[in-house]
C-alpha cells in the first residue's frame, strides 16, 4: 500500500493576461511621447500627443461662423414670432408666412449644424492627447517626436504582466481530470528550480487543430520575475 499518482507534463509559454495596442483615433504628427519601453503606466495616463494647431484654427473659424449664424437665427426667430401674431389676425398672407417660417427653420438648422461641427472638432482636439486604455507595462513603442502616427501601426503596446497566463494543449485522456480553479505546478527553469503554483482558469470544450484541448493557467507575477515568452 502506498500513494499512487499519475503525472502529466505539458509545455507552454508565458504570456500577458491582457495586451492592448494603442493607436490614435485620427492620424497626426507626434509632438510629445512621454513613455518608453518597460515604463509602467496607469489607466488614463497621456501616452503621447498629436499636433492640433490646424484643428484649433478650424475651431476658431467655426466659432466665428456660429456667432454670426446665431445673430441671424435670433433675428429670424424674432421676425417669425412677430409675424405669427399678424398671421393669426389675418393681416399677412399664408405664402408670406411660409417664407418667414422657412427662413427661421433654415437658420435653426444652420445653427444646429455648426454646433455639431464644433463638438466634433473639440472631440478631435481632445483625441490628440492619446491616453492609456489600461494600466500596465509598455512593451513596444513605434513612435518618436516628429513622426506621423497612424492607425496601421500601433504607437504603443501595453501588457498587464501582474498576472501571467500559460496556455497548454491537453490530451483527451487527461482533459476531464482537470477542473477550473485547480492548482497545478508550473516549472520555469529560467527563473527557479522550484515550481510555481498556478491556477487553472479556463478549459476549452472544443479540441483545436492538433486534437488537444487548450487549458489556460494563471500565475501571480506581482514581483515581475516572469517575463512574457518564457518556457513553462
Amino acid at each position: 500500500k502506498n500513494t499512487i499518482a499519475s503525472d502529466f507534463a505539458y509545455s507552454g509559454k508565458a504570456a500577458a493576461t491582457k495586451e492592448i495596442s494603442v493607436v490614435p483615433a485620427t492620424p497626426g504628427k507626434v509632438v510629445s511621447a512621454g513613455y518608453d519601453v518597460v515604463d509602467k503606466v496607469s489607466q488614463g495616463s497621456v501616452l503621447f500627443t498629436l499636433d492640433s494647431d490646424s484643428l484649433q484654427d478650424t475651431l476658431k473659424t467655426t466659432e466665428l461662423s456660429y456667432a454670426t449664424t446665431l445673430l441671424r437665427f435670433e433675428n429670424a426667430k424674432k421676425t417669425y414670432e412677430n409675424n405669427l401674431v399678424l398671421f393669426e389676425e389675418g393681416i399677412i398672407a399664408e405664402s408670406d408666412m411660409d417664407q418667414i417660417k422657412f427662413a427661421y427653420e433654415s437658420s435653426q438648422a444652420s445653427l444646429d449644424s455648426l454646433e455639431m461641427q464644433m463638438e466634433i472638432i473639440k472631440k478631435n482636439i481632445a483625441d490628440c492627447a492619446v491616453t492609456a486604455p489600461m494600466g500596465g507595462t509598455i512593451t513596444s513603442k513605434n513612435i518618436e517626436v516628429g513622426t506621423f502616427a497612424t492607425q496601421q501601426l500601433p504607437a504603443y503596446t501595453i501588457m498587464d504582466l501582474s498576472t501571467i497566463k500559460v496556455e497548454v494543449g491537453v490530451s483527451e485522456q487527461m482533459v476531464n481530470s482537470i477542473s477550473v480553479g485547480e492548482e497545478v505546478s508550473v516549472k520555469m527553469t529560467a527563473i527557479s528550480p522550484e515550481p510555481f503554483t498556478g491556477v487553472v482558469s479556463t478549459i476549452s470544450p472544443i479540441a483545436n487543430q492538433t486534437g488537444t484541448y487548450t487549458v489556460k493557467i494563471h500565475l501571480n507575477n506581482s514581483d515581475g520575475k516572469i517575463k512574457a515568452g518564457m518556457l513553462a
